[in-house]
């Protein structure tokens, strides 16, 4: 586990470094692999792994940004950019997968209407993915490498982890397809072989929406504020039994914490019966956000002395 925000940026540059050598070889060898063996779905392949080159320079800015102190342009911080970034991503997936069906239907279409296409080179296909499988395998390993070097803290580079995984099996499943595709020469589904690409290629896409759509998703309601989860709000309420002293009467009014990033932004609301200096609230705004990041990771903590509950003060 890392010991400071500079170390967790140091192991995510590292990851990333690699998965961008690693990424703009696969991105080129499925453009060029589609373009020599007539195979659309290697193009789908070749362009995820683009998006993930391209995706892996913004992502080493957004980790150094995200550990940005406060300043006046922004005075809560960076934390939303990672999920900005994550946001992004997925929209750019889902337009790549959106476009492959298009293009897959497309093809279809055309075909059913009398077109006639060039054959597919198997051989060459069969090279190809073996090669992506074993490099994207490689790029998993690293992405978890760093990823748990980090405490399991960087949504980066859970994310990335995840793309080369989905990468991964793209390739090793495109390979599979087509390397069973001469089979069905002489069944009943003989008539598909003409444009088994663009079959493949829609059932790609059916298997892997899923992760772009549930990370956009997740990442949205960050931006949005929603509330963290029932378990990081029970391991808040731990971390306060132990970081406020018991001498302290104080009455808890109330906690609200959202997840930002790689950040919890963990707001903390009492009711102090007797006298307080500043400088006492500062030691246990410390305290308390030490407590807290034993348990649930990065945090941003901001004691606020009230009486009035936060949904009734507006």
């Amino acid at each position: 586990m890392v010991s400071s925000s500079t170390s967790l940026t140091i192991l995510e540059k590292r990851s990333l470094k690699i998965a961008r050598f690693g990424n703009v070889i696969m991105a080129i060898a499925g453009i060029l692999t589609a373009w020599m063996a007539n195979a659309d779905a290697l193009l789908v392949d070749g362009l995820y792994s683009g998006i993930n080159f391209l995706s892996s320079l913004v992502a080493a800015r957004v980790g150094e940004s995200v550990m940005r102190p406060w300043d006046k342009t922004r005075p809560f911080g960076y934390y939303a950019d990672e999920a900005i970034y994550i946001t992004f991503r997925s929209v750019i997936l889902l337009g790549i997968l959106a476009f492959a069906v298009f293009s897959a239907i497309t093809k279809i279409i055309a075909y059913a209407s009398g077109h006639e296409f060039s054959e597919i080179v198997l051989g060459l296909i069969v090279i190809y993915s073996v090669g992506m499988t074993v490099i994207c395998g490689g790029l998993y390993y690293v992405h978890r490498y760093y990823w748990l070097k980090t405490g399991k803290r960087s949504d980066i580079l859970k994310t990335e982890q995840q793309s080369a995984l989905i990468d991964g099996v793209i390739s090793a499943a495109v390979g599979l397809a087509f390397g069973l595709a001469p089979l069905l020469k002489n069944t009943p589904l003989h008539f598909i072989l003409p444009v088994i690409d663009s079959v493949i290629v829609l059932v790609l896409v059916a298997l892997i929406i899923n992760q772009p759509i549930r990370s956009f998703l997740n990442a949205l309601a960050e931006i949005a504020g929603e509330s963290s989860s029932p378990r990081v709000i029970a391991s808040i309420h731990e971390a306060l039994s132990e970081a406020i002293p018991e001498a302290m009467d104080y009455t808890l009014i109330d906690v609200a914490s959202s997840k930002l990033g790689r950040f919890h932004v963990v707001m903390i609301y009492l009711n102090v019966h007797h006298p307080i200096q500043g400088e006492l609230v500062d030691e246990l705004r410390l305290s308390i956000k030490s407590a807290c990041e034993k348990r649930i990771g990065l945090v941003e903590v901001e004691v606020i002395l009230t009486a009035t509950p936060r949904l009734l003060a507006r």
